[in-house]
């Protein structure tokens, strides 16, 4: 710990009045404060897309920022906002008004506002955060949750979101559908399964080189493999006497 930081603490103990009723609550705020300040200067994950070995000096590999999936402006911003009674931030939440990050917080330690209501009064990012702090801050630190657009999650594939991980993207095929060839997107953790499902192709390829998509199902089947769709393919087949 650094001398200004020591020096931040003592200067904050001092001023803080331990005979106030809410004094609790000013450190528990002063302390997520600095939490989330620590966290801002972590640097962004990053990750490189591309074979260096494979490519050509007009080639190279390009790495690209996480960050280039939510603009700057995108990013949540934590208030500042003077302390604040518990009945008096249940009150702003029952009436929709906006909270800091570190009030929502404290609504969810006293049991007033669940978890998964978060998304209900704050924007994603700072949703997360707020469950993130509340659920294991320590254990999920090193958890990505920034720069990703949720609006593809909220209310659609996953609740009580923490964070997220990347998976890697595979590919499978050719496969000929509707006269066309199609390759088909896969993104697993599960060793040979693009490999098994690109043979699959081949046998379809070689027994139905002119196959028709004529109808697919909405069912997403997700008790085996999470990026299973389940295809209802129809055809007819003329078997020969």
């Amino acid at each position: 710990m650094g001398g200004s930081e020591q020096s931040d603490i003592r200067l904050f103990l001092d001023a803080l009045d331990v005979r106030s009723d809410s004094w609790k609550d000013e450190a528990e705020r002063w302390i997520l404060e600095r939490i989330q300040s620590s966290q801002r200067r972590k640097r962004v994950p990053r990750f490189s897309i591309g074979d260096v070995d494979e490519l050509s000096e007009n080639e190279a590999a390009v790495t690209v920022d996480a960050s280039t999936q939510t603009s700057d402006g995108e990013k949540p911003e934590v208030e500042s906002a003077p302390s604040k009674s518990l009945d008096e931030i249940s009150r702003d939440w029952s009436e929709g008004r906006p909270l800091a990050a570190s009030d929502a917080l404290r609504l969810v330690k006293r049991g007033i506002v669940k978890c998964r209501e978060l998304e209900s009064r704050l924007d994603a990012e700072t949703a997360i955060f707020v469950r993130r702090s509340y659920v294991a801050p320590e254990v999920l630190k090193e958890l990505p949750f920034r720069n990703y657009d949720y609006k593809y999650v909220t209310n659609s594939c996953c609740e009580n979101v923490i964070g997220y991980v990347p998976i890697p993207l595979g590919v499978a095929g050719p496969i000929p559908i509707n006269g066309r060839e199609v390759y088909v997107p896969m993104a697993t953790t599960e060793g040979a399964l693009v490999a098994s499902t690109n043979r699959g192709c081949n046998a379809v390829r070689e027994k139905f080189p002119a196959m028709q998509l004529l109808a697919l199902s909405g069912n997403y089947c997700v008790d085996k493999k999470a990026a299973a769709i389940n295809w209802l393919v129809l055809f007819s087949v003329v078997l020969n006497a």
